[in-house]
């Protein structure tokens, strides 16, 4: 989970480095989860062809199997805490939610 692994390199555009270093997140985060993991999720303006790389912001969700035990939710705490200080870290809004979660919304 090092900081470098998210650290600016020259690619034709922003959504192209971002999405580079969103799968680099999602792996460190399948990482941090182990087998509580299930998902790493995009949502939002940046996938559905809305975004702005000056104002838009990249939203995103990670399902779990069930709720996050003290370890995980130390480890995920690491991994943000390395994130915030990155470019692409500073343009993240997510939430994490497990799957009885997902499953007790009513639509």
């Amino acid at each position: 989970m090092a900081a470098a692994s998210y650290t600016k390199k020259e690619y034709p555009n922003k959504k192209h480095e971002y999405m580079i270093g969103l799968k680099t997140i999602a792996y460190d985060v399948s990482k941090a989860l182990k087998d509580n993991f299930l998902g790493f999720y995009i949502m939002g303006s940046f996938v559905m062809g809305d975004w702005n790389s000056q104002k838009s912001d990249i939203d995103f969700i990670v399902v779990t199997k069930k709720p996050l035990n003290e370890q995980e939710s130390s480890r995920i705490g690491k991994l943000h805490r390395a994130l915030s200080r990155s470019e692409l870290g500073k343009k993240l809004d997510g939430a994490y939610t497990y799957l009885e979660q997902l499953q007790q919304k009513k639509v």
